[in-house]
C-alpha cells in the first residue's frame, strides 16, 4: 500500500509540472490528485489495522503462554501424584508379605504389606497358662530354632490368654544361625 501510494505520489508531482507547461490538461492533474488522497486514507487505515492486528496477536500469545504455563504446573502435579504412588517403606529390611494388590485403591493408614529387619527380630512362645506365672520381665531364655540354640531375654508378657496360652516376646541375644528366616 505503501508503494502504491508513494508511486501516485510521484506521478502527481510529475503531473503538476506537466500540466504547468501545457503538455497535459488539468483533469488529469485532478484525478492524480484523488487517487494520491484516497490512497493516503488507505495507507492510514491498513496501519491501524496492522497495529490492531500486532495488538490482539501480543494478547493472544500472552493467553497462550499463561494456559501454556498452567498446562506445566498441571504436568508437575501429575508427575508429582504419579511419584506418591510409589510406596517405599520407611524400614530397611526384608519385604515379608504385600497386603493389597497392585492398582488397589487404599484410605490412609492401611498396610500394604510387612517388612521385617532380621537383625532385629523376636521370638514370640506360646505358654500354658497355668505356668505363665513363673515368667519374668529380663528372664533369660534358650531359643530353639531346629538349627541350633540362641540365648535371650524375655521382654514382653501378653496381659490376656488366648486359647488357654500367654504370648511371651523374647529378644534374642545373639545372631540367627545360618538358614533360619523370620516368619
Amino acid at each position: 500500500m505503501r508503494s502504491d501510494y508513494e508511486q501516485a505520489a510521484v506521478q502527481h508531482e510529475v503531473n503538476k509540472q506537466l500540466v504547468a507547461q501545457g503538455l497535459i490538461d488539468s483533469i488529469t492533474v485532478r484525478k492524480s490528485t484523488v487517487s494520491v488522497e484516497q490512497l493516503q486514507r488507505r495507507l492510514d487505515l491498513e496501519t491501524k489495522r496492522i497495529e490492531s492486528t500486532r495488538q490482539t496477536a501480543t494478547a493472544q500469545v500472552a493467553a497462550q503462554q499463561a494456559r501454556l504455563e498452567q498446562l506445566r504446573g498441571l504436568v508437575g502435579l501429575r508427575k508429582q501424584q504419579l511419584a506418591d504412588l510409589h510406596v517405599r517403606s520407611g524400614l530397611r529390611g526384608v519385604l515379608q508379605s504385600v497386603d493389597v494388590e497392585i492398582g488397589t485403591y487404599v484410605t490412609a493408614g492401611t498396610v500394604l504389606a510387612r517388612v521385617s529387619d532380621p537383625h532385629d527380630l523376636k521370638a514370640q512362645i506360646r505358654i500354658p497358662e497355668t505356668q505363665a506365672k513363673d515368667i519374668t520381665f529380663n528372664q533369660q531364655a534358650v531359643i530353639d530354632t531346629r538349627n541350633g540354640t540362641l540365648p535371650g531375654h524375655v521382654t514382653r508378657i501378653d496381659p490376656g490368654v488366648k486359647d488357654g496360652s500367654v504370648t511371651i516376646d523374647v529378644a534374642l541375644d545373639a545372631p540367627l544361625p545360618s538358614g533360619a528366616r523370620p516368619t
